[in-house]
């Protein structure tokens, strides 16, 4: 609509501009990079969660990370998983974040429970939350993604909870920041509940803020637009190009 707009004003003028940021991707998941967040684990003698995370050749497609986890903890569980083979991105060197895409796919593959996963990011040592577009099945693989959200949409993880008000610092002044998910399950009354998934195709666009750029014509904005488009399209296509089993670009990250 704003393309249109602009297109029939047919006048030059000074436009935004949209700029597309650092991206991320690793297409296996399972490497010595992801780091354990716990967040909110049992402590009790007589509660327990258990997570083990192992490589698999059933991925989406090729490689992926298995998760199979059991619990007994009343109080649910939350912990987070964070790449740290993906650089930092540092507002205060690229720029104001106006956005961030994250997605990766996942599936069920047996249990009794309940488990979400959503993306996360970490800044300042704190964990920010933003609650994916759909959930895990049992039916196949899908896609769990947010896609240009902004930092008031990202939400900080407390005690088994959040923490309302409380977001990360996209502006210049905040602190580098890293990506990746989170798991959490609810409480249960049972002694023992157990429940295994897959996760794949973990992938991140990261959108600057706009600057101000020099006067376009009509034609120069109809560039533009389709410029701002591509930007928030990109991670869409190439989740497209992955469900169809087109070549992809590997991850760098070590296998253990």
């Amino acid at each position: 609509m704003i393309v249109t707009t602009l297109l029939s004003a047919q006048i030059s003028l000074t436009s935004v501009v949209a700029i597309a940021g650092p991206t991320f991707a690793d297409t296996e998941m399972y490497s010595s990079s992801w780091e354990y967040h716990p967040l909110y684990v049992p402590d009790e003698p007589d509660q327990f969660l258990r997570a083990f995370r192992f490589p698999s050749e059933a991925g989406n497609p090729g490689l992926c990370v298995e998760w199979d986890i059991s619990y007994s903890y009343a109080g649910g569980y939350w912990f987070a998983m964070m790449n740290e083979d993906f650089a930092p991105v540092d507002p205060a060197a690229v720029g104001p974040l106006s956005a961030v895409s994250i997605a990766l796919d996942g599936v069920v593959r047996s249990g009794f429970g309940e488990v979400a996963v959503d993306v996360a990011i970490v800044q300042g040592g704190r964990v920010y939350l933003a609650e994916v577009d759909s959930s895990l099945s049992e039916s196949g693989w899908s896609t769990l993604s947010t896609i240009g959200t902004p930092a008031d949409e990202f939400v900080e993880v407390g005690e088994g909870e959040l923490v309302e008000g409380s977001h990360p610092d996209f502006g210049s002044n905040g602190e580098p920041i890293q990506f990746g998910y989170l798991v959490r399950g609810g409480p249960t009354i049972f002694d023992g509940v157990g429940f295994a998934f897959a996760l794949d195709n973990f992938e991140v666009q990261v959108e600057l803020s706009p600057v101000s750029a020099p006067a376009l014509s009509h034609d120069g904005v109809a560039w533009l637009g389709f410029g701002l488009l591509g930007i928030g399209g990109g991670l869409v296509r190439r989740r497209v190009a992955a469900r169809r089993g087109e070549p992809r670009e590997r991850s760098t990250a070590s296998r253990v």
